[in-house]
């Protein structure tokens, strides 16, 4: 069979890899590779393979038949020779062979005959899916000569070039990168056979099940949508992977024009020639982030998410190493992903395979030493003060070297000072830093001459002139580039930071990649708004489970010693982050309301109603609503291969009047799937004073006390089909004569009357009429005695009492 398969030389072809678990997944759970297609979209069934061969020997020859007369079925052929022989093969001695070290498995000559049947079927699956290709067939291939390279080994006595045979076609599969699928022994035989243990899979769990999903509500839930639906019955815990070690970026044509094979230099940079990069921006070494593929035809395979770049300890300044941060990193941005798919249905939309073919999902993040402000050495003292203490606010226009830019990108939270990133050219990013050209410039006074460093030619720049109000600029922080769109850059390693500032940088810039792009906002603020928004949602979905967002590391590094004292920190600047966001930008929605005229306003008050705005629909309606309002959004902005900018480049403009308009469009299904009664956490839509609401209860949405004949006004939406609105409360202590008494006087709506408490722990409940009142409505409650609102929710049907409360209050036209 071996000369037979190496009669024709099979041309390298990108490839990618998907389809069905198989078949007899109870015996090796997580263990086959999906059914991949084979360039048609649809996946082998094994009844495509007629007159089936009664053996597995018969199965081989078969398709080795085939794949010798050029023919595609050759691929099912084989791997359903392949399944079939690793089905004999675990029931003589377990699935447990294929990640076993060789010393460890049987010699007998019944067994042995069983592995040579399984090696020779995966090595031909390999060769058959590298030589036609067709959807993720590298991926198939990667997994089919793993398992050749393992069984092989165990035959090393018998014929020592199956293992050579085996491991050189893995090399080669393996040189364009780790596959985007792959099951468990998949990863481990790459880390421990092909890479020889340079880096170990990391497995760890993810358990988001804290993360108040929706508002306090009645037994029955909502389900907005069909993916509400599925969204809302996935289980609340996610399985990842992580490449924790040294992993080399991998081979790329395009590097060889770049004069790299071993390195990746950042997208920002890829036009500057390569002598005058300084080598720490070459950066030679990798992490790869996995997440477990929990439902669909690859269910319980690892799927990639993320790469992050970094440089090695041979090119950091003072060999630091950064394998720790990009570690942590890593596990963090998968946590992210994790709740921005299964919560808001979003994902990076910009990511391409590395040919320019259909979306692969996976991010990229560069850690890089240099500031955002290179080839400028920021740590130079001269250019210190030649930029002095205060830089330029972000979308500011400046004029370098004749060409005019904008400072993009500063954010300023309480948690840290600005950060400055890239000095981004109007026409395109990429030219921003090959500005070698010195000369004479317009206004001298405002320039400075850095020396040559690093192989760069000495620069003559015109400094911006703008300044921040208070803090100092340090060039570093987090940013993305114009024309890398979807990837993620973080400045300046030397740079100290918190780890609730590496949280707030990767926060702010997924909300960039995934979130609509809500734009139309003026110098100087950053021009889009989805960053803002992405990083008040995420930090307040990491507040609710801070030990999960804490920096996981894997316990063989040192690092990791210090990970309970980094939790504790992450945890008080998660709440400090939550108040000055969150809370204070849904405050100031909340005294502006639906009607003000800041929906379409691109100043800093615009910026924050933006802000408040979703909070209000996250915390009010719950994360379902907020997910049906945000993804039609995304999805009328999603780039394609001919447009990144759709939105953009169409002169449209999304803020919160859009946003608005969206969320109505999703509560007009909020009973669409039979749901009866829509939950909603009240105190969210209130006006309240300062002392009513801290960040603990803001982010568990617990019950809210109110003030003995105190007036609470707030703006609710009322869906186009609900019918009243429920509100169940409990007095403080109801033994007394007031409490017993106690009301909750309501203005809004038709009419309100008492009604039977249903709430565990309530004692009391007032039904407010609300039919035909949909839309934006003004409502305000005012209790006679302490009490505490313990659930709200709309309904759609309607009770015996509130029928009768709806004929009263319509008969007397109130």
């Amino acid at each position: 069979m071996r000369q037979l398969s190496r009669n024709t030389k099979y041309a390298r072809r990108s490839a990618l890899f998907m389809g069905a678990l198989g078949l007899t997944t109870c015996i090796a759970p997580k263990l086959w590779p999906p059914r991949y297609t084979a360039g048609t979209g649809v996946a082998y069934a094994q009844q495509s393979i007629t007159a089936a061969p009664a053996t597995v020997a018969e199965a081989i020859t078969h398709a080795q038949v085939l794949l010798d007369a050029n023919d595609r079925t050759s691929i099912a052929a084989f791997q359903d020779a392949a399944q079939r022989s690793l089905v004999a093969l675990f029931a003589v001695t377990g699935p447990d062979i294929i990640t076993a070290p060789p010393t460890a498995m049987p010699t007998d000559r019944f067994t042995i005959n069983l592995i040579r049947q399984a090696e020779q079927s995966h090595y031909g699956w390999g060769l058959a899916a590298k030589h036609f290709g067709g959807m993720f067939a590298r991926d198939a291939s990667i997994t089919a000569f793993c398992r050749a390279a393992r069984l092989a080994g165990i035959l090393r006595a018998d014929d020592p070039t199956l293992v050579r045979d085996a491991l050189l076609e893995l090399s080669g599969a393996l040189q364009e990168g780790l596959p985007d699928y792959a099951p468990d022994d998949t990863m481990d035989t790459i880390a421990t056979v092909a890479h020889g243990n340079l880096w170990q899979p990391y497995r760890f769990s993810f358990d988001y099940s804290r993360l108040a999903q929706e508002p306090p509500g009645p037994a029955a839930t909502v389900a907005l949508t069909s993916t509400a639906t599925a969204n809302e019955q996935a289980p609340q815990k996610q399985e990842f992977l992580i490449t924790s070690g040294k992993v080399f970026p991998p081979f790329m044509p395009s590097a060889i024009e770049q004069g790299v094979t071993l390195s990746r230099i950042p997208p920002l940079y890829r036009k500057v020639p390569i002598p005058n990069l300084p080598p720490v921006l070459q950066l030679d070494k990798m992490i790869v982030g996995y997440e477990r593929e929990t439902d669909g035809p690859n269910r319980g395979l690892w799927h990639k998410v993320v790469n992050v770049f970094y440089a090695s300890p041979y090119l950091t300044r003072e060999k630091r190493d950064d394998r720790p941060r990009a570690e942590a990193l890593c596990t963090q941005f998968l946590k992210l992903h994790t709740l921005a798919l299964s919560e808001l249905g979003l994902e990076n939309l910009y990511m391409r395979n590395q040919n320019g073919g259909p979306n692969n999902g996976v991010t990229n993040l560069w850690l890089s030493e240099v500031s955002a402000w290179w080839p400028q050495d920021d740590d130079d003292p001269a250019v210190q003060d030649a930029l002095g203490t205060r830089m330029p606010l972000p979308n500011t226009p400046v004029v370098l070297n004749g060409k005019k830019m904008v400072q993009s990108d500063i954010r300023n939270t309480p948690l840290w000072h600005p950060w400055g990133v890239a000095m981004t050219d109007v026409d395109e990013i990429n030219t921003v830093h090959i500005a070698t050209t010195p000369g004479a410039l317009p206004n001298p006074a405002s320039t400075i001459t850095t020396p040559a460093t690093n192989g760069v030619t000495p620069n003559t720049i015109p400094l911006p002139t703008r300044n921040l109000p208070d803090e100092a600029q340090s060039g570093a922080g987090a940013g993305q580039i114009d024309s890398a769109k979807g990837e993620i850059m973080f400045f300046k390693m030397t740079e100290a930071r918190p780890e609730s500032e590496w949280l707030r940088e990767l926060t702010h810039e997924y909300g960039h990649v995934i979130l609509p792009p809500f734009n139309g906002f003026r110098p100087p603020l950053e021009p889009y708004g989805n960053g803002l928004v992405g990083e008040t949602l995420g930090m307040l979905w990491a507040a609710s489970m801070p030990d999960q967002f804490a920096a996981q590391l894997p316990p063989n590094l040192e690092e990791a010693k210090d990970a309970g004292a980094a939790a504790t920190t992450l945890a008080t600047d998660l709440d400090t982050h939550v108040k000055e966001n969150a809370i204070a930008s849904l405050r100031f929605w909340n005294a502006h309301g639906p009607g003000s005229p800041l929906r379409s306003d691109g100043t800093q008050d615009g910026l924050e109603y933006l802000q408040g705005l979703t909070v209000y629909l996250e915390r009010v309606y719950g994360i379902h609503l907020l997910s049906a309002t945000l993804k039609p959004l995304a999805e009328r902005s999603a780039p394609t291969l001919d447009n990144l900018h759709p939105v953009v480049d169409n002169g449209e403009t999304l803020n919160a009047a859009a946003l608005l308009e969206s969320s109505s469009n999703a509560l007009r299904e909020a009973f669409a799937n039979g749901q009866k009664t829509l939950p909603i956490w009240l105190p969210g839509a209130l006006e309240l004073p300062s002392d009513k609401l801290n960040t603990t209860d803001f982010i568990a949405r617990a019950p809210l006390a109110l003030t003995a004949n105190t007036r609470y006004p707030g703006w609710l939406e009322v869906p186009p089909t609900a019918a009243t609105l429920h509100i169940e409360w409990k007095t403080t202590a109801p033994n007394t004569a007031a409490n017993a008494a106690a009301t909750l006087q309501v203005e809004g709506g038709w009419r309100s009357q008492a009604t039977t408490a249903t709430t565990p722990g309530t004692t009391n409940a007032t039904v407010i009429d609300i039919n035909g009142r949909q839309g934006w409505q003004r409502f305000a409650f005012t209790p006679s005695a302490n009490l505490t609102v313990v659930s709200a929710w709309f309904e759609r049907s309607t009770s015996v009492a509130a029928r009768a409360l709806q004929t009263t209050s319509h008969s007397n036209g109130s």
